[in-house]
């Protein structure tokens, strides 16, 4: 704990960029992703006006679940994307085996280099996991498509029916 704490003192000290770690037992009922974008700005990390900052958030009482909030200021650098892969690629599979120091350790690895332009996925690894704003992008896109398709369909149908409904019921309410 000492020597990630000197190294992240260290890496703050030379380049400004502020990286913290935080694991909690548990999310309090709030997702991963509202639960470290609160801790983020609560803690208002990284720097005043550069928003430098990156935090990791471990929740060891969802199974392990991770999180990288990264700042504006280096979204460029380290886009989600970025953070994911790091994520997946680093620092699950020392969860897996149990070795939470040498996970955070590979996750603040590769953090760093992402934000030094150095990081790459290691070769022989698949890319298993989606962006769920993405499948829940698409799967609006394709709701709204076939909702249009179905009101296209039926609209006219439906102008059919109550057009002779009306055609019907009018007189005969007028004669009547």
């Amino acid at each position: 704990v000492v020597d990630l704490e000197s190294r992240l003192k260290n890496y703050e000290r030379a380049t400004s960029n502020q990286v913290v770690v935080l694991t909690v037992d548990s999310l309090q009922g709030e997702t991963i992703a509202t639960f470290a974008h609160e801790v983020f700005q609560s803690w208002k990390l990284g720097q005043k006006g550069v928003d430098n900052g990156v935090l990791i958030l471990i929740s060891v009482g969802e199974k392990n679940t991770a999180r990288i909030e990264v700042g504006y200021g280096l979204e460029g650098v380290l886009p989600d994307i970025t953070a994911g892969r790091i994520i997946s690629h680093e620092m699950r599979p020392e969860f897996k085996q149990k070795h939470y120091h040498a996970s955070i350790l590979a996750g603040i690895t590769a953090i760093q280099q992402a934000i030094g332009g150095t990081y790459v996925v290691p070769e022989g690894t698949e890319e298993t996991e989606t962006d769920p704003t993405f499948v829940f992008f698409w799967i609006v896109i394709i709701v709204a498509a076939v909702i249009t398709l179905l009101v296209g369909f039926v609209q006219p149908l439906l102008g059919g029916l109550i057009g002779a409904v009306a055609g019907f019921a009018l007189p005969w309410l007028i004669l009547s």
